[in-house]
């Protein structure tokens, strides 16, 4: 199955591959990896944060692979987030987000080999990620 973005939601504005960027320090870009699972619509988002030593270092992003980025970031895997869409969706209609243009279809993919690869993400969430 080709990776695509499927937008297939109830809720307009969170769907596999949607981006929110936080409004509030540290103001992360939020990427959603996942289509929204049944029956609680569960959906798995990965924040992107700046690269440090904090953090994994083998899926780096830069401007090349989502034009807003401004230095090299990196998801934080260890602080995926599973959720129902209809919380994340809130946070969009109580203006806690914006919607910002979703990163591409290559760096969704990037994204989610990261997240395969990584050793910090919990077996929960690795079970949540779509094939590619």
């Amino acid at each position: 199955m080709p990776l695509l973005f499927s937008g297939m939601s109830s809720h307009p504005d969170i769907f596999f591959g949607a981006t929110l960027k936080m409004k509030v320090e540290p103001f992360h870009y939020c990427v959603f990896i996942s289509d929204p699972k049944p029956p609680d619509g569960a959906i798995l988002m990965v924040r992107l944060t700046e690269l440090s030593e904090r953090w994994e270092d083998h899926c780096v992003l830069s401007n090349a692979d989502y034009p807003r980025l401004r230095k090299p970031t990196v998801p934080a895997y260890r602080a995926a987030d599973c959720g129902p869409a209809i919380e994340f969706q809130a946070l969009v209609d109580n203006r806690s987000m914006d919607v910002v243009p979703r990163v591409s279809a290559e760096c969704l993919k990037k994204i989610i080999t990261g997240a395969r690869e990584s050793d910090e993400i919990s077996p929960k969430i690795r079970n949540m990620l779509p094939p590619i």
